[in-house]
């Protein structure tokens, strides 16, 4: 049995895709028919896991398809917490939020733009910084270092020891 690819399923998911963009079209025109909420509860459910499902390159397919349904249902939830939050929600600023979000996720994955962004990140290489240290470091760095501490017992090195021992034993005597 051969496995099912993402390709193979490419004119399933576009035809679903199509059928949401007429719901969503119908809802935002304001013409109520009975397939109407069907169309845009599909839309709701496949255009943001699509979207998402394609940013995800490298992963197998149970995982994208995993972690698209749990994007595609934190995506629909942020949105209406957030619409209500700032007191405006209503289907409608649902909807298009949702279409804006799905929109954006799919253009950043368009060649040109994917190309530009790929330009634009940093290598991982090391880089040399492009100034010298402030002073006030140059200047730390410089300074004669202050006692010894053993950080494990928090005492002073043995020889200051001895030396705080003699004055110690100096003012004893005197």
């Amino acid at each position: 049995m051969r496995p099912i690819s993402l390709l193979s399923m490419r004119p399933l998911v576009c035809a679903l895709i199509a059928a949401g963009v007429a719901g969503v079209a119908l809802t935002l025109a304001g013409v109520s028919t009975p397939v109407q909420m069907t169309l845009l509860l599909l839309f709701l459910a496949v255009a943001p896991a699509t979207a998402v499902a394609g940013l995800l390159r490298g992963l197998d397919m149970f995982a994208k398809i995993l972690m698209a349904g749990v994007a595609t249902i934190v995506i629909n939830a942020f949105v209406a917490e957030m619409t209500l939050s700032a007191g405006v929600w209503s289907a409608r600023t649902h909807l298009i939020a949702i279409v804006l979000i799905t929109a954006a996720a799919t253009v950043v994955q368009l060649p040109p733009i994917r190309a530009a962004m790929a330009a634009s990140l940093p290598t991982a290489r090391a880089v040399e910084p492009a100034v010298e240290p402030p002073a006030i470091m140059q200047a730390a760095d410089a300074a004669e270092p202050g006692p010894a501490v053993d950080a494990l017992t928090l005492s002073e090195s043995p020889a200051e020891e001895a030396a705080v021992a003699e004055v110690d034993h100096g003012r004893a005597a005197g």
